[in-house]
């Protein structure tokens, strides 16, 4: 099953905060860190997860926790 593809910046200070509550939900998104200097991770998120990652998104970018959130394409070859 191919993963919906997510990037976005995350507040420092905020990291461990949602990268806990992510982890706590199970299997709504993989995430990891791209660029640990400007705290670029990436998401993946199973289809038919994407409902609920987007409403936890929006509370964190509501708590401006999260910024510049953008679907992209799957970097990852199809299997």
């Amino acid at each position: 099953m191919q993963c919906l593809y997510y990037q976005g910046y995350l507040v420092r200070e905020k990291i461990w905060l949602v990268v806990g509550l992510l982890r706590n939900e199970d299997h709504v998104c993989f995430e990891r860190t791209i660029d640990k200097n400007t705290n670029l991770f990436e998401f993946f998120v199973p289809a038919s997860q994407e409902k609920i990652f987007n409403h936890l998104m929006d509370y964190f970018i509501a708590k401006e926790y999260i910024f510049d959130l953008q679907r992209k394409p799957n970097p990852l070859p199809k299997p």
